[in-house]
């Protein structure tokens, strides 16, 4: 169960938190916790479940097919390989230096924007190259697990993943800026121990990425055993051929030197063997310079695409990646929950109300079809095609106003239409984009590389059907974890489990309230789940408004350090299943790292001090500057 393990270990959970609908007793919390009893879970709603969190969260799986086959179509186009090649080539010598960049660029976004689901895009490019450098699995885990947990933990301003906490908090005037030095030192510190888990890990393992000459050699061995197979067979084959010709051969040499002699076939015998083995040797050469042209990496045939040979372009790619990070990194930032600008609300409103007369409308769209068919590859086909296309739909948007009425066609002109409403629908402002709008994204972009590379309309839907085919495990992962969501929904006894733990103390106590946390993060996969869980019941407990902002701190902290390591984490079990890592390899890689964050996180609690938060932040930062000037990465 290697291949799948994951999926093991998710179900292996669904089945012990079944069985524990059987022992402890539901509840749930209107002004009071009120008991059920025992809401038992049954066989049929083992099977019932699954499809409920496919019609609540299927937005999320359907996500991940469409980036496992936005990729698929990559894999198609060999200036993608192109350009992984080029950026492993640029970073020869910095590798360590790109994985540590690579995590504070994650674990900040995630903090500023809370787009750990959004960065699933870039995932599968960065997995690429990660393991282009020569570097393992775990590592590409680390980097890319590691980060944006730990952008959870010290999440600032990303207001999507602590709304609930903020509403509920709000009482003890809590708001996205209490403790902000806190939350940035938290931060600071959790990346710090990412990077020396990754770098220490791939010390113990003697990984020194592309630099490395056993991995050089392990390559070369490969293309030589590729090599060595084909020209064998060749070989082979060329003799038994041989032998057959000499025996022919030898019987009209017999039958021709009873007439005129053996000399002369003698020699044509040798011109003979002398043209095969120089035909021997050109089929030698053939195999060198064209069959090993492409190389599978040893062990990464799976993640990345096959090694090409020839140039190709690969402008259009970069500039379509660095466009989606650009929109990515503007449609996540809170603009007005967590800084008060409305400037894009204002900008979209303006733009998708803007009418202008149908004349001008028909000349936009003319120039850009007579633009488009210019990418064709036959300019003259793309033209008559488009404009045919054109007039047609015209036609089409006429009739469906004033039907056959042909003198209605000045007024038609004239009329003034909302293009832009029309034309994008219903479009959210750039700070309150979700993942569903990532879709129509990428589905320009692989549209636009498709037309710039030319690349067949089959190729792009095989490869898209090959990517999906690859997400279909980590979407169904996705699915498997929100079903134990809806489980504990079903079936409340989490509050249970709650009252008994913060009935252990009489006021407010870090160390229970942590477990509670915990446990809340482990039932519940998404933070605003897990925070609705226990906060209504805690708040109506504990009463004293002066703790809200420790307790702020401690849900959002505790949530990003539990998925680190919780078979119910979203981002943890896709990239596990997606890069084939069993469970149990992860957890011994990272429990340390865990257990240490958790130890540092509870004496910030405890101290509760900015100017010790202050403290922790600027020796997280001289760390990093000391690993930088040792060398270390």
């Amino acid at each position: 169960m290697k291949k799948h393990n994951s999926i093991k270990v998710i179900l292996v959970t669904i089945m012990i938190l079944a069985v524990l609908t059987w022992i402890i007793p539901a509840a749930y919390f209107q002004t009071e916790l009120v008991e059920e009893g025992r809401l038992r879970m049954g066989l049929f709603d083992l099977f019932n479940y699954p499809v409920t969190a496919l019609s609540y969260f299927g937005y999320i799986a359907l996500f991940i097919l469409v980036v496992g086959g936005f990729y698929g179509v990559l894999y198609r186009i060999p200036a993608y390989r192109k350009l992984l090649d080029k950026i492993v080539d640029n970073l020869k010598g910095n590798e360590k230096l790109f994985l540590v960049v690579t995590v504070i660029v994650f674990a900040v976004l995630t903090s500023l924007c809370g787009v750990q689901l959004a960065l699933l895009v870039f995932f599968p490019f960065v997995a690429a190259i990660i393991l282009l450098l020569g570097y393992d699995k775990i590592v590409v885990a680390l980097t890319l697990v590691g980060s944006t947990m730990i952008g959870m933990m010290g999440t600032t301003t990303a207001y999507s993943n602590i709304s609930v906490l903020l509403s509920y908090l709000s009482a003890g005037d809590v708001d996205i800026n209490t403790q902000i030095g806190t939350r940035i030192a938290i931060l600071l510190i959790g990346i710090v121990g990412v990077i020396m888990t990754t770098l220490s890990y791939i010390k113990k393992h003697a990984i020194v990425g592309s630099n490395n000459i056993a991995a050089k050699k392990t390559v070369r061995t490969v293309e030589e055993k590729i090599v060595v197979e084909k020209t064998t067979e060749v070989e082979e084959k060329e003799e038994k051929e041989e032998k057959e010709v000499k025996k022919n051969a030898s019987k009209t040499t017999k039958s021709s030197s009873t007439k005129k002699g053996g000399s002369k076939s003698k020699s044509s015998n040798k011109s003979g063997s002398k043209s095969k083995s120089k035909k021997k040797n050109d089929n030698k050469n053939d195999l060198v310079e064209k069959d090993v042209i492409v190389v599978k990496e040893n062990g990464t045939d799976e993640f990345v695409p096959t090694r090409v040979d020839g140039t190709h372009k690969v402008w259009p790619i970069v500039l379509s990646i660095f466009v989606m990070f650009v929109v990515l990194l503007l449609a996540f930032i809170p603009w007005e929950n967590a800084f008060g600008s409305t400037v894009f609300t204002k900008a979209t409103e303006n733009v998708t109300s803007l009418e202008i007369t149908a004349w001008s409308a028909l000349l936009i769209g003319l120039i850009i079809v007579i633009a488009c068919s210019f990418l064709g590859k036959n300019k003259r086909k793309s033209l008559i095609i488009g404009i045919c296309t054109y007039v047609l739909l015209t036609i089409v948007a006429f009739l469906s106003v004033y039907g056959f009425h042909m003198s209605k066609v000045g007024t038609f002109l004239s009329d003034k239409i909302n293009i832009f409403g029309v034309f994008f629908g219903t479009i959210n402002a750039f700070g309150a984009w979700t993942i569903t709008d990532l879709i129509p994204l990428l589905f320009v972009v692989t549209l636009f590389l498709c037309t710039v590379y030319k690349v067949k309309f089959d190729d792009v839907v095989d490869g898209f059907v090959k990517g999906c085919k690859k997400a279909f495990v980590p979407a169904l992962v996705t699915i498997l974890i929100y079903t134990v969501l809806v489980l504990v929904t079903y079936h409340p006894f989490q509050a249970m489990i709650y009252k008994f733990i913060l009935g252990w103390t009489t006021k407010f106590n870090v160390f229970t309230t942590s477990l509670v946390a915990i446990l809340a993060s482990v039932f519940n996969a998404d933070p605003l789940y897990s925070a609705q869980s226990v906060l209504p019941y805690f708040t109506s407990v504990f009463t004293d408004v002066t703790n809200y902002g420790k307790v702020f701190i401690l849900f959002q902290t505790m949530y990003g350090l539990t998925m680190l390591v919780a078979p119910t984490s979203l981002i943890l079990m896709v990239v596990l299943s997606y890069l084939r890592i069993p469970f149990g390899e992860w957890f011994k890689t990272v429990w340390k790292l865990v257990l240490a964050l958790l130890i540092l996180v509870l004496f910030i609690l405890i101290i509760w001090s900015n100017v010790f938060s202050y403290i922790i932040a600027a020796l997280a930062v001289v760390l990093l500057i000391v690993l930088a000037v040792t060398k270390k990465i």
